[in-house]
């Protein structure tokens, strides 16, 4: 139960860049969500002040703002569902349990990674002004973060997917990019 211990305790413990706002929220705000059923897969405990009715898909949080935490179990559909930050956490056979989420024609919003990224050390700060050391070992599609902040280490593992890789999902019917930063892309599918 480390994990779950670690992820309820991620806003304090991250650097402020991977929670503030960014481009991927301009862009969600740029959208027209009106009376579309939308889901957060990964969100955390904090639903975005930008999005009002939404539901979470988040197996390490438990106490939200969200409307309803459902499980991968669940039956319900979705018009949207958004992956802010938490797609690369994601198996390749839960992309496959994702679209089952989505309606015909609906619209899957994530941010990722534009290029394979590099082995590196980023030194950060967390929204509560403690110093963050972030080490990025990428090993093949597989990304080992590691983030020490005091006495506490965080390490696990991500996923680099190409853009190929979302090109081939199943139900795809349309792929827009939409590039940002250094080596980020927002991906917005329609399926």
């Amino acid at each position: 139960m480390e994990e779950l211990k670690i992820w309820k305790n991620y806003r304090k413990l991250f650097p402020s860049r991977y929670l503030e706002n960014s481009a991927f929220d301009d862009y969600l705000k740029s959208q027209n969500f009106y009376g579309k059923r939308l889901l957060s897969v990964g969100g955390g405990n904090k639903k975005p002040e930008y999005l009002n009715e939404v539901d979470l898909l988040d197996p390490y949080v438990s106490d939200t703002d969200f409307n309803e935490h459902i499980t991968w179990n669940t039956l319900k559909t979705y018009d949207v569902v958004i992956a802010r930050g938490s797609i690369n956490y994601l198996l390749t056979i839960e992309y496959t349990r994702l679209q089952r989420f989505l309606i015909d024609g609906g619209e899957l919003i994530f941010n990722t990674f534009l290029k394979r990224p590099v082995n590196k050390t980023i030194v950060g700060v967390t929204l509560g002004g403690e110093i963050t050391q972030e080490k990025i070992e990428v090993v093949a599609d597989i990304i080992k973060h590691k983030l020490v902040v005091n006495e506490h280490t965080i390490e696990h593992n991500i996923y680099y997917r190409t853009l190929d890789f979302f090109y081939r999902l199943d139900r795809l019917k349309e792929l827009k990019v939409t590039n940002y930063g250094k080596n980020s892309a927002i991906i917005h599918i329609i399926i």
